[in-house]
């Protein structure tokens, strides 16, 4: 009998196992942790990494407008003439820029859009010979947007005064499309191999998704193929899609973040044409207060510190501005041949996501080394910083400008994993200091 019972439980724990691991697509999309940043008045930026989403860790990132929202627009940019242009750099010429994405395929030869292109009434190419035209996109003189299939009559005899025809559709009318060889030469390399993605969708409540998808960076982002990609955009809510041009030419940009994803030559590749979604900015959020941690009992935030390894009470006090006075910091060996690997982090609670410079400071301790290193982990790659303790003190000391979720699952980690030698480090306050959209330094860095 109890080895029945063991034999039930097992199973029923298996099958729970098998369910819980039987996700949909869909599933994972909506209960992802997704990073999220305004970019614009009824325009946000999304970005998350998946560790097992369609078959192998994908990073995905996404702009999502709201099409009824006052002044939120889509632009399609292009001179037609083979002039090529990075994605941020078409978006430049675009006034009120809030989010853009590489267009339609472009000749690898002399720079022209491949497929039908027509912008503010003006026909600025025709569809290569050899090329693929079953999907586009058009936008009425009223603004509204249209993932759609080719017209039986051709895309020249529509009467929208915006229209890029590309490749093929991704979604059509909540499913997706059924892409088979006819007609021009097929390319079934492209439809079928796991590479970067970007498409463009409308879903049922009028949202204009702008969607990359990163590859060729297994096995972290191991990209997505053509049918992949379209229920990637079911699952995101696109009732109608259409694939962009991809590859090293994927990239999206938004207003207020730079270049959200990694596009695959290492850096943006120039193309011929773009797509910008153009929204009023975001007003600068006042009254965002900075955020301090400090490790000390009595001091700010101390809930939001923790210790790796052994770590001791120092009296020496830590006097930058916003420092909690007379509580001391905490302290380790750097000698780490000796004590072994030490670290302090600090895991702030963020109420509004964005992006924070953040800051370092320490007291007039003795015996205080280089290098020290802080890693700064955002909704990015973790970025390490070399620090050394031993110049100043009681100052704050800038790690950076960094994008940081609502919660917790961002940190600031401080170890001695570069240095080894006979002396202390001090785990004094860090502070984080929102940044409005307008005065970020550096978007280059993201």
């Amino acid at each position: 009998m109890r080895t029945i019972i063991r034999f039930s439980i097992l199973a029923t724990l298996l099958s729970a196992a098998v369910s819980a691991s039987a996700q949909t697509t869909a599933e994972i999309i909506q209960s992802a942790p997704w990073s999220t940043f305004s970019v614009g008045q009824g325009v946000v930026a999304k970005t998350c990494h998946f560790t097992n989403l369609l078959g192998g860790g994908q990073d995905v990132y996404v702009a999502d407008a709201d099409m009824t929202s006052a002044g939120v627009s889509l632009k399609f940019v292009s001179v037609g003439d083979g002039t090529r242009k990075t994605v941020s750099a078409w978006a430049a010429t675009v006034p009120g820029s809030a989010a853009a994405i590489d267009g339609a395929w472009t000749n690898t030869v002399d720079g022209k859009p491949d497929q039908y292109l027509r912008i503010n009434g003006v026909q600025l190419a025709l569809t290569n010979p050899v090329a693929q035209e079953r999907g586009g996109i058009t936008i009425s003189a009223l603004g509204d947007v249209i993932c759609r299939t080719k017209p039986v009559a051709g895309w020249a005899s529509l009467a929208e005064p915006n229209i890029m025809a590309s490749e093929v559709p991704s979604v059509d009318n909540g499913a997706a499309y059924e892409w088979t060889p006819s007609g021009a030469a097929d390319y079934s390399y492209y439809y079928t191999t796991r590479a970067p993605r970007s498409a463009i969708g409308v879903t049922a409540n009028n949202h204009v998704l702008l969607v990359v998808v990163d590859g060729r960076r297994s096995p972290a982002a191991i990209g997505v193929s053509y049918s992949q990609m379209a229920e990637l955009m079911l699952a995101l809510g696109a009732v109608n899609a259409t694939e962009l041009d991809g590859g090293g030419s994927s990239t999206l940009w938004g207003r207020t973040t730079g270049v959200l994803n990694q596009p695959s030559d290492g850096s943006e590749r120039s193309v011929g044409l773009a797509i910008c979604l153009v929204a009023p900015v975001t007003p600068p959020v006042s009254g965002v207060d900075d955020i301090i941690v400090e490790s000390r009992a009595g001091g700010l935030n101390v809930g939001q510190y923790s210790e790796e390894g052994v770590w001791a009470n120092s009296g020496a006090n830590c006097t930058a501005p916003g420092a909690t006075s007379g509580i001391g910091m905490r302290y380790a060996s750097t000698n780490r041949s000796v004590v072994g690997a030490k670290g302090a982090v600090y895991r702030p609670a963020i109420q509004l996501a964005g992006n924070y410079e953040v800051f370092a400071a320490w007291g007039a301790a003795t015996n205080r080394r280089n290098p020290i290193a802080y890693t700064v982990t955002g909704t990015g790659s973790p970025t390490k910083i070399p620090v050394d303790q031993s110049v100043v003190d009681n100052t704050w000391v800038s790690l950076g400008t960094y994008p940081f979720a609502v919660g917790t699952s961002g940190n600031v980690r401080m170890t001695n994993e570069d240095v080894d030698l006979s002396g202390s480090f001090y785990a004094g306050p860090v502070k984080f200091v929102y940044m409005p959209p307008a005065n970020v330094k550096n978007w280059e860095m993201y």
